[in-house]
């Protein structure tokens, strides 16, 4: 009875946040099938700070920055050079960071990315909860899969439209050689 009227209060009082923890993994699912990692990273922003009021957030994949917004992109690059990540498997809380206090790991089981899912403060420089927290949590996994799915069809989009050129221009110089002799009857 008591998780339910935590449920229905937390539904009413803070539905982003309820959105955050219990919905939007299941929608990020959804959009690794359709979008682009960088649109999955706009999505997850998006939330995120309807949710949270972080003031930035940013999302570093394989040890580059694939996604920041809320913060100027040379003092978030100034930053990014000096953040030396650790796997780490829980939240990373660094209360003396004024950039981004709270780092997430993502890592999907089964595939070879790794990233972090970066958070400012809030705009009075506050800090996240317990629930917050918890909503994260609850985002890490999914998103982690998510990302490293969108991330590997991106790549073999890559390669089939490389692939797709090189037939292209084969083909084209196959035409040329055939048109070089007349005797021979063009399709």
């Amino acid at each position: 009875v008591q998780e339910r009227a935590k449920q229905f209060s937390e539904r009413r009082c803070r539905p982003k946040l309820f959105h955050l923890r219990e919905e939007f993994p299941v929608l990020v699912g959804d959009l690794r099938e359709t979008c682009t990692p960088v649109e999955l990273a706009r999505a997850v922003e998006n939330d995120i700070r309807a949710a949270l009021h972080a003031r930035a957030v940013a999302i570093v994949v394989d040890g580059k920055l694939l996604f920041v917004e809320g913060v100027e992109n040379d003092f978030v690059t100034a930053w990014f050079e000096q953040f030396r990540p650790t796997i780490a498997a829980k939240l990373q809380i660094v209360r003396s960071d004024p950039v981004f206090p709270f780092r997430l790991p993502l890592a999907a089981d089964g595939f070879q990315m790794h990233g972090w899912l970066l958070l400012g403060p809030r705009p009075d420089g506050s800090l996240y909860g317990r629930e917050e927290r918890k909503a994260l949590r609850a985002l890490a996994a999914p998103l982690a899969r998510a990302m490293a799915i969108s991330l590997r069809r991106e790549d073999l989009h890559a390669v089939s439209q490389q692939e797709r050129m090189n037939l292209s221009d084969r083909i084209m110089k196959v035409e040329d050689i055939i048109g070089q002799f007349p005797s021979v009857k063009k399709i």
